[in-house]
């Protein structure tokens, strides 16, 4: 594939990211895409699937939905994926597939 490995983070890998995932893989499949949750708690608390190292190490660009998501992947892996990963500035507000977060994700990032 010629495309880029994308992987998209938020909390608990239940709305944001997974959505993020799945509105870009219908809109540009050209790359692949991926979506997981930074926070350890959240995700077993909601039944997220947690950040690996593998998944970061794959990854051409790492789209965090908030500053807090790129600061708990640092403090578990240190900064050594600083250089591929972005923050979105889309809060946790919204439900999974939801239209107004569509929006928000189209607005605010670039593919």
């Amino acid at each position: 594939m010629d495309g880029k490995n994308i992987l998209f983070v938020c909390s608990a890998n239940v709305k944001r990211s997974p959505t993020a995932e799945l509105w870009f893989s219908w809109l540009k499949p050209q790359n692949s895409y991926s979506s997981a949750g930074s926070s350890k708690f959240a995700c077993k608390k909601y039944g997220g699937k947690l950040i690996t190292q593998t998944a970061l190490t794959a990854a051409d660009r790492v789209i965090c939905m908030e500053a807090r998501n790129q600061k708990e992947i640092q403090k578990a892996h240190g900064h050594q994926f600083d250089a591929k990963t972005e923050i979105a500035g889309i809060k946790d507000q919204y439900d999974f597939l939801d239209l107004e977060l569509i929006f928000e994700l189209s607005d605010k990032i670039q593919i």
